[in-house]
């Protein structure tokens, strides 16, 4: 696609693609923004007509000049240079001539016309990277360097790339590092690092630099050098390209009037990211062929150190969008008294290693509120590692919690570290502890004392680090009563006690906590940070009306439902679920009733069934937790979930 590159003036080096109309001027409205008191707001403009460029001067007060001559119009043709004020342009329909972060130095990619014979000048890999240290005697220059210090010179380099792998560096830094290496380890006057795309067709050159008290200027690099070093992987180089019969027609070794180039390429294990040129025009000093194997280790370690630290930093990313969106659902919300003090304890409870008991029915936000006190802790950085004891058998959770070795029973085939060790340093939440069997608890307990144990089936005494926050939605004291859970391991665990309260008790934050799903739902969706969506008033009365058995985990999800599913910027009573805007249950079952004559048995039976299809659904089909709140066995739900053909 042909292109105009600014060779004079602010913005030297830069290129523009001419696809269709390109503006020239002041305002930042054109295309192509130049700077300058002697230019207009909109100063000139080149429009396409066919396959010809016509170049119009907009009536701009001190002209355009096109081969320093003015003009109004004008068609242009390779190589015419555009004069607008101080900036001075080229119209070039054959190279590619790209800027480096708005610097001065550039590189020019030439097109296959240069003609090489690629099977001429490729140098293939070695095998092995011996040869980069065996010091030839034969000397192309007349500088006489012992042996021992072009090896220590080498083995330097070698050392100072390697030394860059895990360091925290940007990665033009650490390219910059990298060019200093190297061009101490084979006196290189010039080097380019460039990057490919993964297909290799796209190039983009992100680093020009030359040796110490020498400009880069523009290198010039064949494309079909770069074809064979990116896509074949092999390496180009050329001792004196001056003299080398296989580039007399290449016009970026005539543009630059080279001595030596090497190429190679930036290879990994799985891919080419892209490749180091290097080039010197002394004819003092001519590039040798262990220089060649030399700069192929060397750019195979910085290969090696570029993927490396990109992965770092990507995951380090990753890692910090995970903890802001972590603390952006962490956050806290209500403006009940006792929501009040519990947010209050938990920044005084936070920085230390307190031990907390959490008791609250399910859907309270037993796990969330766990969740605030780590990540205000010291130990945010550490694992948060979480627990449902309830889904763990009971022949399983000492395994689960303290972890295995191999054939310690049945189906051990490989040793196994625990939730414990997974969470050392950090800290660990026991959900539903109150199913946690006898037998688990006296070792849990001991653990609790001494901050050691033994995986199942080992020896070795293994010791923690770990914050332990447990939470129950029953009555541990009732169970202490009942000998289903230990009183010392309960005192243990309940050094600061929090109790959340349902959400019925308080539904002064009903409204506080719809409006944040609301928004928050609505966000996700699409549109502005609430998606422009209100709830009126009469519906904010049904939501405080119902007595809501799942807790702030079903106000939830019945909020986004209703995002989801309503396109209305305003959410009504029309909009929420049937069971919530009936005011009374049994009064309409009962008013069914007296019209159809429906029997007492059949009213009751729809309202189990309504209540048992609601407990599981906002337990998510966890049969356990759901008998325990309905306060049936297993046996008898499974049964009532087959009775009334209930999907799990």
């Amino acid at each position: 696609m042909p292109k105009l590159l600014i060779i004079e003036g602010i913005g030297k080096g830069t290129t523009y693609e001419i696809n269709g109309e390109v503006s020239f001027g002041r305002s930042s409205s054109n295309l192509i923004k130049l700077f300058g008191s002697q230019i207009s707001r909109e100063h000139a403009v080149i429009a396409r007509e066919g396959d010809k460029f016509l170049f119009r001067d907009l009536n701009s007060r001190n002209g355009v000049y096109v081969n320093a001559k003015r003009v109004k119009e004008h068609v242009l043709a390779e190589g015419d240079e555009i004069s607008i004020g101080t900036v001075k342009l080229v119209f070039e329909p054959t190279f590619e001539m790209i800027n480096i972060y708005g610097k001065e130095d550039a590189l020019i990619i030439l097109p296959d016309s240069d003609n090489l014979s690629t099977s001429m000048i490729t140098q293939a890999l070695p095998k092995d990277t011996a040869s980069l240290l065996d010091i030839s005697e034969k000397k192309k220059s007349g500088h006489s360097t012992s042996n021992l210090e072009i090896l220590n010179r080498r083995l330097r380099a070698l050392y100072e790339i390697s030394s860059l792998s895990g360091s925290e560096f940007r990665e033009e830094d650490l390219l910059k590092k990298s060019c200093d290496a190297i061009f101490e380890a084979i006196k290189a006057e010039r080097i380019a690092v460039l990057f490919s795309s993964e297909s290799g067709d796209e190039i983009h050159p992100v680093l020009i630099t030359s040796a110490k008290d020498k400009e880069a200027g523009n290198i010039a690099i064949s494309q079909t050098i770069l074809t064979e070093v990116i896509k074949k992987r092999q390496a180009v180089f050329s001792p004196d390209a001056t003299e080398d019969s296989r580039f007399y027609l290449s016009e970026s070794i005539q543009l630059d009037k080279l001595k030596s180039i090497i190429c190679v390429p930036l290879l990994t294990k799985n891919r080419v990211l892209g490749a180091v040129y290097a080039d010197t025009k002394s004819s003092e000093h001519y590039f040798r062929e262990d220089d060649l194997y030399l700069l192929i280790a060397i750019a195979r370690q910085l290969a090696v150190v570029i993927e490396n630290n990109r992965l770092y930093n990507r995951l380090h990313e990753e890692v910090k969008t995970l903890r802001e969106k972590i603390q952006d659902e962490i956050n806290l919300i209500g403006e009940n008294k006792v929501i009040a003090e519990i947010i209050n304890t938990v920044h005084k409870i936070a920085p230390t290693d307190t031990k907390v008991l959490i008791i609250g029915e399910t859907g309270t936000g037993k796990e969330l509120l766990a969740r605030a006190i780590h990540y205000n802790s010291q130990r945010r950085d550490k694992p948060f590692v979480t627990v449902d004891c309830s889904t763990i058998p009971a022949t399983l959770i000492e395994s689960e919690l303290f972890g295995h070795e191999k054939g310690s029973f049945t189906g051990a085939d490989k040793s196994t570290i625990g939730k414990f060790e997974q969470a050392d340093g950090g800290t660990i939440f026991l959900d539903e502890i109150s199913t946690m069997d006898l037998t688990a608890q006296a070792k849990f307990l001991r653990v609790l004392e001494e901050n050691k144990f033994t995986r199942i089936g080992g020896v070795k005494m293994t010791s923690i680090n770990v914050r332990v926050i447990a939470a129950s939605n029953e009555d541990l004291e009732a169970l202490i009563k009942q000998g289903r859970f230990r009183a010392d391991l309960y005192h243990r665990l309940a050094v600061v006690p929090l109790n959340l309260p349902p959400l019925r008790a308080r539904k002064d934050d009903i409204e506080v906590l719809a409006k944040h799903f609301i928004n928050k739902f609505a966000s996700a969706k699409g549109g502005s940070a609430s998606g422009g969506k209100t709830i009126t008033p009469d519906a904010i009365k049904y939501l405080q009306e119902y007595p809501w058995p799942g807790n702030v985990r079903e106000l939830k999800n019945v909020i986004e439902r209703v995002v989801v599913l309503c396109d209305k910027a305003t959410i009504t009573p029309q909009e929420l679920p049937a069971n919530i805007t009936k005011k009374n249950i049994p009064s309409i079952i009962a008013e069914k009733n007296r019209q159809n004559k429906v029997a007492l048995g059949e009213i009751i039976k729809q309202m189990e069934k309504e209540y048992i299809a609601q407990v599981l659904a906002e337990n998510r089909g966890r049969k356990t937790v759901s008998a325990r709140i309905l306060k049936i066995s297993r046996p008898t739900l499974d049964k009532k979930i087959k009775e009334y053909g209930l999907e799990v």
